[in-house]
């Protein structure tokens, strides 16, 4: 666990490193809308984040413990966009659960509509390995 999650640091580093600068990113985490008739600068852009507590709908997700997050962020010309997106977790109330690790993969499109307009579609899957699955019955 601690191996896969200093190479994620690692590979997240050396994007953002790589990166002198980043394309405007919208609340979709870092996905970059190309302007219209414009081929991205940098297609391939990376972010990191360390926070006191990963929050999600209302709901801490690492059991109000730090979160170290990172995610790559593909983009085409055409608008089409590729982005994996990674964080630690912790459910420990009561859940049983062993997921210690949070991908989230995406596919989508988007485009600007006018300098101050764009849209977005995406299609998200959130995945948790390791995770064990848990039937509540009444």
């Amino acid at each position: 666990m601690y191996k896969c999650l200093i190479t994620v640091v690692i590979l997240t580093l050396y994007g953002l490193l790589s990166s002198s600068s980043f394309a405007a990113n919208t609340s979709d985490d870092n996905v970059v809308i190309v302007p219209r008739g414009a081929a991205a600068e940098k297609p391939f852009v990376g972010s990191f984040d360390v926070a006191s507590n990963y929050v999600y709908r209302g709901l801490t997700q690492t059991s109000n413990l730090p979160a170290f997050q990172g995610g790559f962020t593909y983009s085409f010309k055409s608008g089409f966009y590729l982005n994996i997106w990674g964080s630690n977790v912790n459910f420990n109330a009561g859940l049983n659960s062993h997921a210690t690790v949070e991908f989230d993969t995406i596919i989508g499109f988007g485009r600007p509509i006018n300098d101050d307009w764009h849209y977005n579609i995406s299609l998200e899957r959130y995945n948790y390995p390791r995770a064990t699955e848990r039937i509540i019955t009444n």
